[in-house]
């Protein structure tokens, strides 16, 4: 810092105000960018950290939706497979197996809702095991 102000001090003009005031000035605003700095360095810790949160979250549910499918019979993970996975319409999907699109249409709406029974049970467990603040 002070090999900057010493090739800085050439800048200096007295006609607009006394050495001191420049140094004052000069000290304020280094303050002041290195508060800038530290804001931004918090700002993106935070966001790594939350981040970093995220991806642990989607993992486990990765491994909780990959425990689901395994306990799927082989009909059930092919039409998971063909609606969600493929993205194929209900239409097809009941034609590749050899179903009614009623039929198609009411084991899928079954396997989401058992999905979304397991998953809100795990997020219920979940709550249960992280301590509250008193």
């Amino acid at each position: 810092m002070l090999a900057d102000l010493w090739f800085e001090y050439a800048c200096i003009d007295p006609a607009r105000g006394t050495m001191a005031a420049w140094l004052s000035m000069r000290a304020r605003f280094r303050a002041l960018d290195a508060r800038r700095a530290n804001s931004r360095r918090a700002s993106l810790l935070s966001r790594l950290h939350s981040l970093t949160q995220q991806a642990a979250s989607r993992a486990e549910y990765a491994s909780d939706l990959d425990a689901y499918l395994a306990g799927l019979d082989g009909v059930q993970r092919r039409l998971v497979y063909l609606r969600f996975v493929e993205g194929q319409p209900v239409i097809d999907v009941a034609r590749a197996m050899g179903l009614s699109p009623k039929a198609t249409f009411s084991r899928l709406e079954r396997l989401k809702r058992r999905l979304a029974t397991t998953v809100g049970s795990m997020e219920a467990e979940e709550d249960r095991s992280v301590p509250t603040a008193p």
